[in-house]
């Protein structure tokens, strides 16, 4: 049947009062002529909350969760959390909230997405910082959550439990106060040969350093390298 054919049902607004009319069969009937007098009925017969029931649980005293429910919104959770019972996955004392499966939601997504309720473990992830994590337990440098940063895992096997001399300046460090250093800049290349241990102040000033040398004349770096080694060789002369 064609548009224009549908059959109309006339109707009072229940609002205004209105006759109006709308097409069978364009979703569910319609009771007001507009969504204005629609919006102003309901205000006009929203109940105030004062006058909700109170939930019905024991000592509770709370405002029920809507008009028509008997249990406010904690006592409702504690309710469907007690029917569905435990999780039936082994070890795992979450609430069943995907009552029909008898499963907590984390195990019912993990079994939908990877066909198994065990956690398939990362072999390593990049931080928002650019860095390479690993999980490993039982590192001695890893973190609370058994995660260690793939270059000090790298740096720890190349030089050791330490304490170990700054690359750059000499000073003594353990592996609490030491940082690992990218000589390339390139922060997931954890090669040996791209890895030096350093203290904090001399990784900072150097990674300041490299944007200024990048922008350089080729011919420049020479003159910048040579001044340098002119100042050390000065500064060593003087304190003789």
């Amino acid at each position: 049947m064609a548009g224009s054919e549908m059959r109309q049902r006339e109707r009072e607004c229940k609002h205004c009062g209105v006759l109006f009319t709308y097409p069978i069969g364009k979703g569910k009937g319609r009771v007001h002529c507009t969504a204005t007098c629609r919006d102003a009925y309901q205000v006009e017969n929203r109940r105030p909350r004062s006058t909700w029931p109170v939930c019905s649980t024991d000592g509770c005293g709370k405002t029920s969760r809507a008009v028509s429910a008997t249990k406010c919104n904690t006592c409702y959770s504690l309710e469907i959390k007690r029917r569905a019972g435990k999780c039936s996955v082994q070890k795992c004392h979450s609430p069943a909230t995907r009552v029909g499966h008898g499963l907590c939601e984390i195990h019912y997504y993990r079994v939908r997405n990877t066909g198994s309720f065990d956690l398939i473990p990362r072999v390593a992830f990049q931080t928002s910082h650019g860095y390479l994590e690993v999980k490993d337990p039982t590192h001695p440098l890893a973190k609370a959550n058994g995660w260690v940063a793939q270059h000090r895992v790298v740096a720890h096997r190349k030089y050791g439990s330490g304490p170990h001399p700054c690359h750059w300046c000499g000073k003594v460090l353990d592996w609490t106060d030491l940082v690992v250093d990218h000589l390339n800049e390139v922060k997931d290349d954890n090669s040996d040969g791209n890895l030096v241990v350093a203290c904090s102040p001399c990784n900072r000033v150097r990674g300041g350093m490299i944007p200024f040398i990048r922008r350089m004349l080729p011919d420049r770096v020479s003159e910048f390298v040579g001044t340098l080694s002119l100042m050390r060789c000065e500064e060593a002369g003087g304190s003789k």
